[in-house]
């Protein structure tokens, strides 16, 4: 008797993701090469290698498939066929093999709501200190399923959301895929870098409750006739970036000689230039200049850059006007697959080969829905499941999968090893290697073997004449 335990999914992007089900087995006999098929009854296939290898199956264990399936149409639910066979049984009372294999199916479904993407943005993201500013909040919907009862619950960080209740809500009965809305807002500031805080919640194509939270950074013109804003205001930690600063003269008179100091006091961030010569700003002229941001990997996920703007007017005085503008760093997942080794190196046709493969996380971050894959060319067979699904992978830990192979043909075989994971952020992401095998014939390791005892018994039967002739030497003396 079989039971299917559980049945999970794992979306990997819009139109793939990983299902995984876990079947126990509770009989009298061990079955031998158990195999597993999943058959997808909805517009969708599998597109890992099928069947999957279960190997031997003792009663009361249990086993974990995976399967990689791809939709071409949106399904919320899809039904499947699993069907699962063996080759051979194993008697433990009488310690022999029954001869007697089999197969039987069973019927399931999985969620297929992968897919999902819901963008909110602010527009204008640029707020005046000291004056009340109407902002548009636009919500879209990029993912294939349509978002029922949909509200946006808005609070605010460092900026007062005027004429509404705390927090302010907004609902829509439904959000078609390809659908917008916009909803308005007034806030007026009360720091430096503000930002909105909107908590979206919906009914999903699974029919259950999904809440995410979105922060909208705002950018403050404080009182100010410069404003400055990088483009673009992400940077990645542990590495350099070139931004092109906007530097725009929101006021209603030329500015001349105008100079743009950065300051980073407070910043592990390095920004070369921090001096620049802006030269003469109209109303309303943009002026974008080049800098290079290197950023470390201890920076914080939000890093304020402060500046000052000095200028002349046209009678000829001076003046200093300061500001801020804050750069989001995102942490880059790293995952490595350090090493590859093959036991033995040169295994002979016929022998069983381990490729045992070693990966790290050495990002700073957990990295999510690891998947291990091992193909092999054609003159190696996998002797259980090429695939091994590890989860989450802490940072700097390191971990070793074995996979074994039979060695079916001599000659030089290669071993290429994928790992698809996805970084903090949900991006799916993928690393490579491979290792070569070089597999011998049977018969030559023996004919190596003769080949180097042969001058060890050459050397003994020279060295046994020798003590002959020694020993009747001394006798004919005597």
């Amino acid at each position: 008797m079989f039971v299917v335990e559980s049945v999970s999914t794992t979306g990997s992007s819009d139109a793939t993701g990983v299902v995984q089900v876990a079947i126990s087995y509770w009989g009298v006999r061990t079955l031998v090469n158990a195999q597993a098929r999943l058959e997808p009854l909805c517009d969708a296939r599998v597109t890992s290698e099928q069947p999957v290898l279960l190997g031997s199956w003792r009663p009361g264990t249990q086993k974990v498939a995976v399967f990689t399936v791809s939709l071409s149409k949106p399904a919320p639910r899809c039904g499947a066929k699993l069907f699962i066979s063996w080759e051979n049984a194993w008697d433990d009372s009488l310690a022999t093999l029954t001869h007697e294999g089999g197969s039987t199916a069973f019927e399931l479904s999985f969620g297929a709501c992968w897919g999902e993407d819901l963008v909110l943005r602010v527009v204008p993201s640029t707020v005046y200190s000291g004056a009340p500013t109407s902002l548009s909040l636009e919500v879209e919907n990029r993912g294939r399923f349509e978002l029922t009862h949909l509200t946006l619950a808005v609070s605010a960080q460092g900026v007062a959301v005027l004429d509404a209740s705390a927090p302010q809500t907004f609902q829509l009965d439904s959000l078609p895929p390809g659908g917008s809305a916009a909803f308005q807002l007034t806030v007026a500031p009360q720091s430096a870098t503000p930002a909105l805080v909107v908590t979206a919640s919906y009914l999903g194509c699974s029919g259950s409750l999904v809440t995410r939270t979105y922060t909208l950074p705002l950018y403050v013109a404080s009182g100010q006739a410069v404003l400055v804003a990088p483009d673009p205001a992400v940077v990645r930690a542990g590495s350099s970036a070139r931004l092109k600063l906007h530097v725009v003269n929101v006021g209603g008179v030329p500015l001349y000689n105008v100079k743009l100091l950065l300051s980073l006091q407070r910043s592990p961030l390095s920004v070369t230039p921090s001096i620049i010569d802006v030269g003469e700003l109209r109303p309303g002229e943009d002026r974008v200049v080049d800098v290079e941001v290197l950023v470390p990997t201890s920076a914080s996920a939000s890093e304020a850059v402060g500046y000052q703007v000095v200028y002349s007017t046209g009678s000829g005085s001076s003046a200093v006007l300061q500001g801020s503008f804050t750069l989001s760093v995102v942490f880059p997942a790293g995952l490595t697959i350090t090493s590859i080794e093959a036991v033995p190196q040169q295994p002979q046709v016929g022998s069983n080969m381990i490729i045992a493969v070693t990966l790290v996380n050495d990002g700073t971050h957990p990295v999510y829905a690891v998947n291990l894959t091992a193909t092999a060319s054609e003159g190696l067979a996998p002797m259980r499941s090429p695939y091994a699904f590890l989860g989450q992978l802490n940072p700097q830990v390191l971990t070793s999968v074995p996979f074994s192979f039979r060695v079916l043909e001599p000659g030089v075989h290669e071993v290429k090893v994928t790992a698809v994971f996805r970084d903090p952020y949900g991006n799916v992401q993928r690393v490579e290697r491979a290792v070569i095998v070089s597999a011998v014939p049977a018969q030559q390791a023996s004919q190596g073997e003769q080949q180097r005892w042969n001058p060890l018994l050459l050397a003994a039967g020279l060295a046994a004449v020798i003590l002959a002739a020694a020993f009747l030497w001394r006798r004919v003396r005597r």
